[in-house]
C-alpha cells in the first residue's frame, strides 16, 4: 500500500503540480487539475464559429506557451455551436498535449478550455479536470440561469484594453487600462470589472505615513480575497457614512501567480434592509514594497429580488468581460518607461541641484576666504599692491602701497578686497 502511494504521489507531482508557469496569463483564469495537469479559461469576441474560435484562441496561445500551439485534430458538433481540439505546444521548454472546448456563448463570442498535461500523465489528469469544472462542454452560466438575458451589444474601452457585452440602455462610467465600470438606468444593477484598489496595510513597514500623506485607503492585510472584499466594502461605507451588512454566501479558490483569487458569490444589506446580490472574481496580491497591495474586483450586482431574466442579464454580463492581454501589456510597459524616465529625471535633478550647491557652497567660501584677508589686512595695516603688468602681487604696508599707487598708477594698483585671491 505504502509503495502504491508512493508511486500515485510521484506520478501527480510529475505532472500540473510542477508544470511551468506560462510566459504572460494575462486575460486567462489559469486553474490546476485536481490529479495534475492545468486548465486555461479565455474569452473570444467577435466570433460567430468555433473554428474561427478556435483560430483566434490558437494565435493567442503563443504569448502564454513558448509559442502558438499544434492543432492535431478538430471535431465540430453537429449543431455548429462547438468544436473540440487536440493539441500539442510546448511550455517553457516542457512538452504539453491536451484537449481544447469552443463552446458559442448565447450573446455573442465563444468561451475557450484548454486541459493539458505532459504526455505521459494527461490520461490521468484529463477526467477529474473535467469533472473539476461540472460539464465538458463549459456552456455559459447566464444560459444555465432560469431565464433568458436580454439583448445585448458589444462595448469597447476607447484604449482598447477590455471589452464587454451590455443591455443598450446601460450607461458606461469609467473605461480604461482594462477596468470598466457601468450600470443600468436605475442604478440598481452594476457592473464592476477589472478594477483595481491599492491599499496600504499600516502594520507594514511605513505603511501608516504614506497613507496618511496620500490619502489613501487603509486596511490590514487580509489575504482571504472573501473577508478581504467585505473588509474594503466596510472601510469604503464608512467614507460615505454608510454601513451595509455584506455576507459571502459562496467562495471557491482558483490558482493565481500573484497572490490569491477566489469566485465569490454573496448578499449586502443596506441599512434601509434592501438586499442585493452580488457574484464575481476577487484576487488579492501579496504586500508590496512600503505595505501596498491590490484588490482587484470583476463583480455584478442587482437586487435579489429580480425577475430570472435579469439575473441571466446579469451572469451574461459578467461571463462577457474580457480584457486584451497585448493591450494591456503595452500600458503596463508604457507605465514602467515612464516611471524610469521620471525616477531618472529625478536623480538628474537631484544631480544638478548638487552641483549648484557645491558651486555656491565654493562661492561662499571664496568669498569668506576675501573677507578674512581682508580683515587680517586691516589689522596689520597693510594691503595688497599688484603689478599690472605682470599681475604680481604683495602684501605690504598700507601707506606704502597707496604712495607707490599713486606715484606710478600704469604699472601699479593697490587690489581691492573683492578681488583678493587664496594667498593674499
Amino acid at each position: 500500500m505504502i509503495a502504491g502511494l508512493t508511486s500515485a504521489t510521484l506520478a501527480i507531482a510529475a505532472s500540473g503540480a510542477n508544470l511551468p508557469a506560462g510566459r504572460s496569463s494575462l486575460g486567462l483564469k489559469i486553474i490546476s487539475g485536481p490529479r495534475g495537469g492545468r486548465i486555461l479559461v479565455a474569452r473570444e469576441r467577435g466570433v460567430s464559429n468555433p473554428i474561427a474560435a478556435l483560430r483566434s484562441a490558437v494565435a493567442a496561445g503563443g504569448s502564454y506557451f513558448d509559442g502558438p500551439p499544434s492543432v492535431k485534430s478538430v471535431v465540430e458538433t453537429t449543431d455548429g455551436r462547438a468544436a473540440y481540439a487536440a493539441f500539442g505546444a510546448i511550455l517553457r521548454g516542457t512538452p504539453v498535449v491536451g484537449v481544447t472546448i469552443v463552446a458559442l456563448q448565447p450573446h455573442g463570442g465563444a468561451q475557450v478550455v484548454a486541459f493539458f498535461d505532459r504526455p505521459s500523465h494527461l490520461e490521468t489528469s484529463l477526467r477529474p479536470m473535467l469533472a473539476s469544472l461540472g460539464t465538458p462542454n463549459i456552456g455559459s452560466s447566464a444560459g444555465g440561469a432560469n431565464g433568458r438575458a436580454e439583448p445585448l451589444r458589444p462595448y469597447q474601452s476607447p484604449d482598447g484594453s477590455a471589452s464587454v457585452d451590455l443591455p443598450a440602455n446601460w450607461t458606461v462610467t469609467s473605461a480604461s487600462e482594462g477596468q470598466l465600470m457601468a450600470h443600468d438606468p436605475s442604478n440598481a444593477e452594476n457592473a464592476e470589472l477589472g478594477v483595481s484598489i491599492s491599499i496600504t496595510d499600516p502594520h507594514a513597514g511605513m505603511g501608516a505615513q504614506i497613507a496618511a500623506s496620500s490619502g489613501g485607503i487603509l486596511m490590514p492585510y487580509d489575504p482571504d480575497p472573501g473577508s478581504a472584499y467585505v473588509g474594503l466594502t466596510n472601510v469604503l461605507s464608512r467614507r460615505t457614512n454608510v454601513s451595509p451588512n455584506v455576507k459571502i454566501l459562496k467562495q471557491k479558490a482558483f490558482p493565481s501567480n500573484n497572490g490569491r483569487f477566489s469566485f465569490i458569490a454573496g448578499e449586502e444589506t443596506s441599512p434601509k434592509g434592501v438586499r442585493d446580490g452580488f457574484l464575481g472574481d476577487v484576487g488579492v496580491t501579496p504586500v508590496m514594497a512600503m505595505g501596498g497591495y491590490l484588490i482587484t474586483v470583476t463583480m455584478v450586482s442587482g437586487p435579489l429580488k429580480k425577475s430570472p431574466d435579469s439575473v441571466a442579464t446579469l451572469a451574461a454580463i459578467f461571463e462577457s468581460y474580457h480584457v486584451n492581454g497585448g493591450v494591456r501589456a503595452a500600458q503596463v510597459n508604457a507605465h514602467q518607461q515612464e516611471t524610469i524616465a521620471r525616477t531618472q529625471q529625478i536623480i538628474a535633478g537631484i544631480h544638478a541641484t548638487g552641483e549648484a550647491s557645491m558651486r555656491n557652497a565654493a562661492a561662499s567660501q571664496a568669498a569668506i576666504d576675501r573677507s578674512t584677508s581682508g580683515y587680517v589686512h586691516y589689522l596689520n595695516g597693510s594691503d595688497v599692491i599688484e603689478n599690472i603688468g605682470s599681475g604680481s602681487r604683495a602684501s605690504v604696508d598700507a601707506s606704502f602701497a597707496q604712495n607707490v599707487a599713486k606715484s606710478d598708477p600704469q604699472n601699479f594698483r593697490v587690489v581691492p578686497m573683492t578681488e583678493y585671491r587664496a594667498g593674499d
